[in-house]
This record gives structure tokens, C-alpha cells and sequence, in this order.
């Protein structure tokens, strides 16, 4: 596995989409929705929404680009927990990075690229400050750039030990579209700019336009809900388990859109 140091901050992500197109991972047809991305859904304690708004802490009013999967966890536990975490559709691994998460700990990212439009993007975050501890993610990582991956192959093991005090270690899964007119330099400078879907302007979930039939949709670039675009199974999935917002409320739904104050939004709360 090669893995590439870049510039920390959540701009990360975007940066290393826009690089370069390259050959789709198959003509052959497609099934449409996206799977479950972890293998055991028993292995999630639960979810932190997509949308909620203010997501940071330094004040910049973000709004939360995707949905944390996070891991059950007990920090009495005398080994190394791991979740195995699949790809949800057939892509080919873009890029794997490396970079610092929020609350100050190293993070892995994988990009999934699935057609010139779709990207998936994993942040695995063990939110550890032990070197060991990251050095044995970094290992615990099963795919390579450029390699081609099918629906419900591993991509890699969220590595669960020695987590900082207030964290959770966590996957963060982003599901995005990308105007193929962006540059990394666009990307970059306007990160919080960057659309966050409220649910009103979705992409087709099915037929031409969609992840399955991409064409170009001549809007922005725009980060959706993963949990419109899954498959009913994969929605079943989603809904076994708590939803929370930042403000600590559970959320009848995964998609906090209009969430202010760090809560549920139009979701509502339970």
C-alpha cells in the first residue's frame, strides 16, 4: 500500500478527487444502491447524521458532509478491536491519504471513485494518539490505489484501542458528486463553500443521472446523504441503531437536513 502524506483539514477530501480521470472499474451493468458499508452492522454503536449544522469547533458554521459509523468500543478491553468496513458498489481505489482528524489524531482516507462523476470516500478515524496504535491502522488497511474493487470486498479494518478521552473511533462515509470542471485549487479554497445536499435538490436515486447511469448533471458539486442513494437492505441496516445529532438528541432519521444548532432538523427527534 502506498500511502501519501497531504495538508491537513477537511479540505483533504476534495483535494484529492480532483485530480486526473482514469478508466471506469467495469462497462459490465451495475446494480443500483449502495450496500451496507460495514460488514456487521452488530460491530456499530451508532450513527452521528449527515447535515448536522454547526458540526466544527473553530466557528465556521460547517455542516456535517457525511454520516459517522461508530464503533462499539470498551476501553477495559486488553486487545485490539477491528470493524471491517466493504465497498458499498464497484469502484477503483483513487487515493489513499493520510491527515489529522478534528479532535487532533492521525486518519486515513480512501477514495473510492465509481464513474468520472461518483466518488465514496472512507475516513477511517481510531482517534488514538499512540503512534502503534495508528501504524497498526495504516496495516489494517486491505486495498491499494489503483486497484479495483467489487461490491462487499474489504476495504479495510477500523483499528480499536487506546481512544483518546471524549473521542469515538469512527468511520466517516461521503458519498459526493463532482462537476468535472473542478480543480483541486477550487476545492481547496472553498471547502465550507462546497454544497451539502438539503434534501430538496437530489440527484436521481435510480435511471439516467444517477450513480448507476452517470452522465454530467450540470450542477455544482454537491455532497449527498449516503443513506438516499442505499439500497433497502442497506437502509434496514442504517435504521437498527440510534441516530444522534451533535446536541446529544436522537433523530428519528439519518438526513438532519435543516438542522441548526447541532440538532435533528426537518428529522425530528425521538
Amino acid at each position: 500500500m502506498k500511502v501519501r502524506p497531504i495538508a491537513i483539514g477537511a479540505a483533504m477530501l476534495f483535494a484529492v478527487l480532483a485530480s486526473g480521470a482514469a478508466a471506469e472499474p467495469g462497462s459490465e451493468a451495475r446494480a443500483e444502491g449502495l450496500d451496507f458499508p460495514v460488514a456487521d452492522v452488530a460491530a456499530l454503536e451508532n450513527y452521528y447524521c449527515f447535515g448536522l449544522q454547526p458540526w466544527d469547533t473553530q466557528g465556521d458554521n460547517e455542516i456535517h458532509d457525511g454520516i459517522d459509523l461508530v464503533a462499539r468500543y470498551s476501553p477495559s478491553s486488553a486487545s485490539i478491536g477491528r470493524v471491517a468496513i466493504v465497498a458499498p458498489a464497484d469502484a477503483r481505489v483513487e487515493r489513499i491519504v493520510e491527515g489529522m482528524s478534528g479532535a487532533g489524531a492521525s486518519e486515513l482516507i480512501i477514495v473510492l471513485r465509481m464513474n468520472k462523476y461518483w466518488h465514496i470516500a472512507y475516513t477511517f478515524e481510531p482517534q488514538t494518539a499512540d503512534p502503534a496504535i495508528f501504524e497498526e491502522q495504516r496495516r489494517s488497511i486491505a486495498v491499494r490505489e489503483k486497484q479495483k474493487v467489487r461490491r462487499g470486498e474489504l476495504i479495510g479494518e477500523l483499528v480499536l484501542a487506546d481512544v483518546m478521552p471524549g473521542s469515538y473511533p469512527h468511520v466517516h462515509f461521503t458519498f459526493l458528486y463532482k462537476h468535472p470542471d473542478d480543480t483541486l485549487d477550487y476545492l481547496f479554497e472553498n471547502f465550507l463553500h462546497i454544497r451539502r445536499s438539503d434534501g430538496t435538490d437530489l440527484a436521481p436515486t435510480t435511471g439516467p443521472g444517477s450513480p448507476w447511469k452517470p452522465r454530467d448533471l450540470e450542477r455544482e458539486t454537491t455532497l449527498y446523504c449516503p443513506y438516499e442513494y442505499s439500497t433497502p437492505e442497506a437502509k434496514a441496516a442504517y435504521d437498527s441503531l440510534p441516530r444522534r445529532a451533535a446536541n446529544g438528541d436522537t433523530c428519528r432519521c439519518i438526513c438532519a437536513y435543516g438542522s441548526t444548532g447541532g440538532d435533528c432538523g426537518t428529522c425530528g427527534s425521538i
